[in-house]
């Protein structure tokens, strides 16, 4: 399971990015994060509502087996629409393999103007001629300024505790609440928020451009973590119910504002800059730093309290000064659009225009 975890987070953003059109990546990239969540969000609701099993070594545990079955249904459902359904590679896709005829075809179901046509096919046969006798380390010179935005991103993107809250938050509010059923109950009820926020995402995303709430996300993340950690104290007796509940509310602004912005638009960000012979570097350097901190989250709890919240306040505070210097825009971008935008010395949304004009230019 973990390999084929490994290969979708792989493949799915860039095989978005290459079936849509530009103007509208956002909002399809998005539904890779929306999907995310909703599997996890029907995970909590249902061990809320399943049956407790019992084991004589761990005690009391949710029939995770029953859970299992929605998975498989799940996978054979989306195998069987890539057997039935979406046979075709995609337009890049075949033509880097020498399809171009059925590369014309699939880009006219995509792109209703034929210039928008010519220039996708344009661009796939120089990346072609580039690449014939490119090998990794090659184009890993040439795109490492993309390479290290994108890791940045991934790597911190997990480093805004989104992991060790979602995967703990039932403990993390049965500590704060002094209640297994009300701990449960959250952990359902930020699973909704979640859904609902990342289904905002969708519709903003191409309007207000991946920069913007890749910042405004970070600053409000960095806040409510901030508050989490003030917030936050392991002595519940000692605890008004306003401190209670003032906890539980930062740790549902953090998943608004990580829901609208760094869960969903990260991807989006990867899928459309990053080279597919890099992106295993990516989507690694995504689950290794994941594994780290679901790893170190209980025993940092126990060790440091509330700031293991203001430990992750700050990795929020270095991501939103990278992303105001270094981050740039890719919305409605073409791949060498952003290639050579990150080749040059253009940044901002003003100056990623200018790039794009010097690429329609020929320079």
């Amino acid at each position: 399971m973990g390999v084929m975890l490994g290969f979708f987070f792989y493949l799915v953003p860039i095989y978005i990015r290459e079936s849509v059109p530009h103007q509208i990546g956002g909002f399809y990239g998005s539904f890779h994060q929306l999907l995310i969540v909703i599997g996890i969000g029907l995970a909590y609701s249902l061990s809320l509502f399943l049956p407790m099993g019992q084991d004589l070594l761990l005690g009391k545990y949710i029939c995770w087996r029953q859970i299992l079955l929605v998975p498989i249904i799940i996978s054979t459902i989306q195998i069987l629409m890539f057997m039935l359904v979406f046979k075709n590679d995609t337009p890049k896709s075949l033509l880097l393999t020498g399809w171009t005829d059925q590369c014309t075809v699939a880009l006219k179901k995509i792109y209703k103007n034929e210039s928008d046509i010519q220039k996708e096919i344009e661009g796939y046969q120089e990346e072609r001629e580039n690449q014939t006798n490119a090998d990794f380390w090659k184009i890993l010179a040439s795109t490492k300024k993309i390479l290290a935005v994108c890791l940045f991103l991934a790597i911190f993107q997990q480093l805004s505790g989104c992991s060790s809250l979602t995967y703990f938050s039932t403990q993390i509010f049965k500590e704060v609440l002094q209640s297994q059923r009300l701990a449960s109950i959250g952990t359902v009820v930020l699973g909704l928020i979640q859904i609902v926020i990342t289904s905002l995402s969708l519709l903003i995303v191409d309007r207000l451009g991946r920069r913007p709430l890749l910042i405004f996300g970070s600053a409000f993340c960095g806040i409510s973590l901030a508050l989490c950690g003030y917030f936050y104290n392991p002595n519940a007796s000692q605890l008004h119910i306003w401190r209670q509940y003032s906890c539980i509310g930062a740790i549902a602004l953090f998943n608004i504002a990580f829901s609208i912005a760094q869960g969903p638009v990260t991807w989006t960000y990867i899928g459309e800059a990053i080279h597919l012979k890099t992106m295993p570097l990516v989507v690694a350097a995504n689950f290794v730093t994941c594994l780290l901190t679901v790893s170190w989250t209980l025993p940092l709890i126990v060790a440091i309290k509330q700031w293991f919240f203001y430990m992750y306040a700050m990795c929020m505070v270095v991501y939103l000064i990278v992303a105001i210097m270094f981050v740039k825009e890719t919305k409605g971008l073409t791949d060498k659009e952003i290639l050579t935008m990150y080749s040059s010395s253009c940044s901002g949304v003003t100056e990623s225009e200018k790039c794009v004009s010097l690429v329609d230019k020929g320079k």
